[in-house]
């Protein structure tokens, strides 16, 4: 037995240290070549220009009513500057590390050893980024991963707490702390993107309807956090900036909101491309049969539970509601598919959705449960899993990308060229100032450039930024 856990615990010490150098590693070390890109310039003219306060208020009257996405970029830029774009991919790689592990552990028995949760959190957030839409907008421009990375995390942590909350064994002082944590993180969700607005609020109202539907009673506490909900969103929804995007947006891309079929055929359609790129496009089928022992153990856990939470049925329809819900705000806002920096976001929800949705099949059907027992039992079966996706995911996912522009200097000379740019954009006295274009564009974190225009929008961002007249590509 001890030989046994022995020889457990040194292949589990060989998949940390392999995850950490193979997977995280590349991203942090290209984060040391990362710059500001498109608005994050803007971002800083902002601050400059207004100050800190001021420019919340700006924002808020004139772009978009996000306030905590506002609030947490403009704090982003204020104190970490030059050095933002840089940490950016460490930081959100171990935030969301940690958060998914707390998570986790929270959902987990107590008995289960911790570090099949390590091993569980490192599996997901391997399948995440390796085959996140825009690795760019998820991890290395800053105004966009900040808005939506961070909204996910938020969101996630806003579920922990309320989970822990219900424990019965826990202190009254405790549980008032976790609720009232589980509300500050409601709020500052709701503040970052509308499509987390929209998902949380109509899970927060159906929480407090079924609760009251089962007990026969209400419960205060959920009805406070509907009334948190309603009252973030409409701080978001009536932001004056936010009225005047919706408007402006409607006249520029011709959006006929009042057409409801077309807007629902349209989400629809890219509901099923995304869910279909999710399902097969990536190895997700494989770490499922990886994580069959943490979905097996978590069924376990609340095999004696029947709520409608763990109702494979309803499971599913919360994956499929997501999916559409999150393509129809892009559809009828935008008249588009989801910008890529959305599609992360919605990339993990999904992607912790379906393991949601295998573990209540688990919960509730006796066969499958034997089935997936009889999967675990095997190790060839396991064991395969693990090398298939391993290799499918090194071969051809966002982690190859980043080891390919690191080892082939891509990013290096992208950083060199890029600095010289800026050192001869300081020393110049022209009135007009002339750059060299790139002459590489690594994938990982290259996302717009300067053009030939010095009219154009971004070359108009960086004189400023930088203090000069104009700028172009010579």
């Amino acid at each position: 037995m001890r030989h046994a856990a022995n020889s457990s615990q040194y292949w589990y010490s060989i998949f940390f240290v392999a995850f950490f150098v193979i997977v995280i590693l590349p991203f942090i070390i290209v984060g040391m070549y990362n710059h500001f890109s498109a608005d994050d310039f803007q971002q800083v003219n902002n601050l400059r220009d207004f100050g800190f306060w001021e420019t919340q208020v700006m924002y808020y009257i004139t772009t978009m009513g996000r306030y905590f996405a506002i609030w947490l970029m403009s704090v982003y830029f204020e104190y970490l500057g030059p050095l933002g774009p840089k940490v950016l991919p460490s930081l959100l790689i171990l935030s969301l590390s940690g958060t998914l592990f707390a998570f986790l552990r929270t959902l987990l028995p107590k008995t289960m050893p911790l570090r099949q949760c390590v091993f569980a959190t490192g599996i997901i957030m391997m399948l995440y980024l390796g085959y996140m839409r825009s690795i760019v907008e998820g991890l290395f421009w800053i105004s966009g991963a900040l808005q939506y990375q961070v909204a996910a995390m938020v969101t996630i942590l806003f579920l922990l707490f309320l989970i822990r909350q219900t424990d019965a064994e826990i202190s009254s002082r405790t549980r008032a702390l976790y609720r009232g944590i589980a509300l500050v993180f409601l709020v500052c969700a709701i503040g970052s993107n509308e499509i987390v607005m929209a998902l949380l609020m109509i899970f927060t109202t159906a929480l407090f309807f079924w609760n009251w539907y089962v007990n026969k009673k209400v419960n205060y506490f959920y009805l406070l956090v509907v009334w948190t909900a309603t009252l973030a969103s409409l701080t978001v929804i009536l932001a004056p900036g936010n009225v005047g995007r919706l408007k402006y947006e409607a006249n520029i891309y011709f959006i006929d909101r009042s057409n409801i079929f077309l807007i629902a055929s349209k989400t629809a359609a890219r509901a099923v491309f995304d869910g279909s790129y999710w399902l097969f496009g990536t190895p997700l089928l494989v770490a499922t049969i990886i994580l069959l022992p943490v979905c097996n153990a978590i069924a376990k856990y609340y095999r004696n539970s029947r709520s409608i939470l763990l109702n494979p049925f309803f499971a599913f329809c919360i994956l499929v509601g997501v999916l559409l819900l999150g393509n129809g705000v892009a559809v009828w806002s935008l008249g588009y598919s989801l910008p890529f920096r959305a599609k992360n976001m919605l990339h993990l929800f999904c992607l912790l959705l379906w393991f949601y949705t295998i573990i209540a099949c688990i919960q509730s059907n006796k066969k499958i449960a034997l089935f997936a027992e009889d999967i675990i039992s095997k190790k060839s079966v396991y064991v395969g899993s693990i090398i298939i996706f391993f290799a499918t995911t090194l071969i051809s996912s966002n982690i190859t990308l980043a080891w390919r522009d690191l080892l082939s200097g891509r990013t290096a000379q992208y950083d060199h060229e890029l600095k010289e740019r800026y050192a001869s954009v300081l020393n110049s006295r022209d009135a007009i100032v002339e750059v060299p274009p790139l002459t590489v564009y690594p994938s990982s974190i290259f996302k717009i450039d300067l053009a030939r225009d010095e009219k154009s929008l971004l070359n108009l961002i960086q004189a400023h930024y930088f203090g000069i007249q104009a700028i172009r590509i010579r």
